[in-house]
C-alpha cells in the first residue's frame, strides 16, 4: 500500500513539474492597463476626435476618372503613414508616424480619430483588417488590434514570445532585441507577421504565425534561411502551407509546410527586396530597391527579370495583382524627389508598364514615397507621403 501511496505521489509530482514547464499562455492587454517605459504611458486618451477632411478631387489625366483625396496632411516633416486598409468604403484606417500613429474614418474619409502610441520617432509600418477588427505593426515589440475597428485598443506583447524563443531574461529583451515588424497580413485564419529583431548585434530575421486570427502567436523558427540573412521585409500567403517571404538582403524564400522550412527561390545580392504578390502557386511578382522588378510562373524556379526604363534608382514599395492579366505597383525615390509617377500597371504577357496615375492640377502636389496600396471592389486606395487618393478600380481593366 505505502509502496503505491509513494508511486502515485511521484507521478502527482512529475505532472505538476510539466504542467510547470509548459509555455506562458499570452494573450492581449488593454492599452489603459498598460504602462511601458519606451512607448506607452497607459493613457489611451492621446487622441484627436473628429479630425474633419475638406473634400477635393481632380482628374487622373491618363484616363479622365476623378480621384478623391479623401485624408491629408499639410506638414509631413514628422507626420506621416505608410499602411492603409479598408474594411468596406466607409470604414477605413491609416499607420504610420512619428509616433505610433493610426487615423480610422468611418465615414469614408469625411472625419478621421487619430491615437498616438509613443511619446518618440518610432512608427507602424503595416496594417490588416479582418471585418471590424484591425491589426497593426511596426517599430515596436506589440501587435496592436481594436476588435471595435478603432473605438479602443489592446496590444500583444511579443517580447514574452521572443523570452521563451530564445530563453533570455526579459529585461535583456526590452534591452537588446528591440523587434520590429514590417508586414502584417491573413489567408482565412491564418497570419503572418514579419521583421527582424536584435538592434545591438547583426540583426535577425523573425515570422510570427496565428492560425486562428491573431487571437494567438507563435514564433516560427526560419529553417533554411541563410545565415546572414538580417530581416525579412513582405510575404505571401498563397493558402494555409504555401507561403513566401522577401529579405533585405535580395533573397526569396518558399515554404510548402506553413513557414517551418524554407527553401532559396532567387537571390541578388545587390539589392533589397521589398514587396512580393502571388496570384496563384505559380505566378507571382517580387520587387524592391534599384527597380528591380521580377516576375516568375514556375512557382520561384525560374525568374525573369523585367527592365524597367523610368528610372534605375527607383524603389518598388508595393505591387498587386489586379486580375488575371495585369498588376499595379506603386514607387518611392531612394534619392531625394520622387521624378516619376505614383502608380504603374504592368501587363503580364507582354510586360509591358504605363503609368495609369497622373496629373495636371497645379493644386495637388504629388510629393512621393508611396508606400500604401488598397484594393477593395472596385476601389482603389494609393497612400503617399501627403495623401491618401481613392479611385475607381475600372481605370485600370482594358
Amino acid at each position: 500500500m505505502k509502496i503505491t501511496i509513494l508511486f502515485f505521489n511521484l507521478l502527482l509530482f512529475i505532472f505538476l513539474i510539466s504542467c510547470s514547464e509548459k509555455k506562458q499562455v499570452i494573450s492581449y492587454t488593454p492599452v489603459q492597463k498598460t504602462i511601458d517605459a519606451y512607448d506607452l504611458d497607459g493613457n489611451e486618451m492621446m487622441v484627436a476626435q473628429n479630425i474633419k477632411m475638406k473634400p477635393k478631387s481632380f482628374i487622373n489625366t491618363i484616363n479622365k476618372d476623378t480621384v478623391m483625396i479623401i485624408h491629408h496632411l499639410g506638414q509631413t516633416g514628422f507626420h506621416f503613414y505608410n499602411a492603409v486598409a479598408f474594411s468596406d468604403e466607409k470604414k477605413g484606417v491609416i499607420v504610420g508616424g512619428a509616433g505610433l500613429r493610426i487615423r480610422t474614418t468611418r465615414d469614408g474619409g469625411l472625419h478621421w480619430q487619430e491615437n498616438k502610441f509613443s511619446r518618440f520617432a518610432n512608427t507602424f509600418y503595416s496594417v490588416a483588417v479582418k471585418n471590424d477588427t484591425i491589426f497593426v505593426v511596426g517599430e515596436n515589440k506589440n501587435i496592436y488590434r481594436s476588435t471595435n475597428f478603432g473605438k479602443h485598443w489592446e496590444i500583444f506583447d511579443t517580447d514574452v514570445l521572443l523570452n521563451q524563443h530564445l530563453k533570455a531574461k526579459a529585461t535583456e529583451i526590452a534591452r537588446k532585441y528591440s523587434p520590429r515588424y514590417y508586414k502584417i497580413k491573413f489567408y482565412k485564419h491564418t497570419g503572418i507577421v514579419v521583421g527582424d529583431y536584435d538592434k545591438t548585434k547583426k540583426a535577425k530575421p523573425i515570422l510570427l504565425k496565428t492560425t486562428d486570427t491573431g487571437k494567438t502567436w507563435q514564433i516560427l523558427k526560419p529553417t533554411g534561411l541563410l545565415n546572414f540573412e538580417t530581416g525579412i521585409f513582405d510575404v505571401a500567403i498563397v493558402s494555409e502551407e504555401l507561403l513566401y517571404i522577401v529579405t533585405f538582403k535580395g533573397n526569396c524564400y518558399k515554404s510548402t509546410d506553413g513557414g517551418n522550412t524554407w527553401n532559396l527561390q532567387y537571390r541578388n545580392i545587390k539589392t533589397s527586396l521589398n514587396t512580393i504578390q502571388f496570384l496563384n502557386e505559380n505566378e507571382g511578382f517580387i520587387a524592391g530597391m534599384n527597380s528591380t522588378l521580377c516576375y516568375t510562373n514556375t512557382g520561384g524556379k525560374v525568374w525573369e527579370k523585367i527592365p524597367l526604363e523610368l528610372n534605375k534608382h527607383l524603389n518598388i514599395t508595393n505591387i498587386r495583382y489586379i486580375n488575371n492579366e495585369k498588376a499595379i505597383f506603386t514607387v518611392a525615390s531612394q534619392n531625394g524627389e520622387l521624378k516619376a509617377d505614383l502608380l504603374y500597371q504592368i501587363d503580364i504577357k507582354t510586360k509591358a508598364i504605363k503609368s495609369v496615375f497622373s496629373k495636371k492640377d497645379t493644386t495637388v502636389t504629388f510629393k512621393g514615397n508611396t508606400y500604401g496600396l488598397f484594393t477593395l471592389k472596385n476601389n482603389l486606395y494609393v497612400l503617399d507621403r501627403n495623401n491618401l487618393y481613392k479611385m475607381p478600380f475600372k481605370f485600370i481593366k482594358e
